[in-house]
């Protein structure tokens, strides 16, 4: 297991709806996303955990790599964002950036 792919559930609301709530309902969205959030995340680690679990009990055998493994992992694919940013946008790139460390 490499870490470095990451399953988005997606929640969204049009912007043109959002900007015309009064500032407490758009208060109240923005920490329930928040929550959603940290809800989705930890309902996917659960769901990875159990399904290598299950995996594993069948005799497969699932293969991780350690801290050091991974840090080379990430220094040898870091060119890749320079070509996504290219194709998407530094804005969306660093967006995904931030969210590897949470």
């Amino acid at each position: 297991m490499t870490r470095h792919v990451f399953s988005v559930a997606p929640l969204v609301m049009s912007e043109n709806f959002f900007q015309r709530l009064p500032k407490e309902y758009q208060d109240v969205v923005l920490a329930a996303g928040k929550q959603y959030e940290a809800d989705v995340r930890a309902a996917t680690e659960n769901l990875e955990a159990e399904t290598i679990a299950e995996l594993e009990k069948t005799s497969m055998k699932v293969n991780s790599i350690n801290d050091e493994n991974h840090k080379l992992f990430v220094e040898a694919t870091a060119p890749i964002y320079e070509e996504a940013e290219k194709l998407v946008g530094k804005d969306i790139v660093d967006v995904a950036r931030s969210c590897l460390n949470n």
